[in-house]
């Protein structure tokens, strides 16, 4: 993140730099006593029942991914308030509907992807460790929300 700064003239007077360090593993392994991503608690906890519904999504105990730290809540943080304000960024982003839906379902099938469990394929007779899904659901709801409906 750059950040540029003016004077009440509007000739610039210097900049800043912010960087974020985004950590895949936080979102399948937060350690413990931390949460995972904080739009995932947001989302569940301001979403309106429609918008849960039409993702798929309940309550933050129904996902592995955010259940597995043992950490759902910080106490200084409102997560309903959190995610006005990020709602609130992305219009102010100039984010159109239609884009933020879409980010808010790729928010949703991650969250339904951490919900796929596997389990030993005796099935296959090749000698190597084969898995197969135990549950096609989180998969289906998360291939639904990708655009990915049709799968084999």
């Amino acid at each position: 993140l750059v950040i540029v700064h003016f004077n009440g003239s509007g000739r610039l007077v210097g900049s800043s730099t912010q960087n974020y360090l985004l950590e895949k593993t936080r979102v399948v392994a937060p350690p413990n006593s931390e949460r995972s991503y904080h739009i995932f608690y947001q989302a569940l906890s301001g979403m309106g029942k429609l918008e849960l519904s039409e993702r798929h999504l309940g309550s933050i105990n129904d996902f592995a991914l955010l259940t597995s730290s043992k950490c759902t809540q910080v106490d200084e943080l409102d997560d309903v308030k959190e995610w006005k304000a990020t709602l609130n960024a992305m219009d102010n982003l100039a984010f159109e509907e239609e884009e933020q839906s879409c980010i808010l379902d790729v928010v949703a099938a991650v969250l339904h992807l951490g919900n796929v469990q596997f389990t030993l394929d005796t099935a296959v007779a090749h000698g190597d460790n084969a898995a197969k899904v135990l549950d096609l659901g989180p998969l289906q709801r998360a291939a639904k929300l990708l655009g990915a409906e049709h799968f084999a």
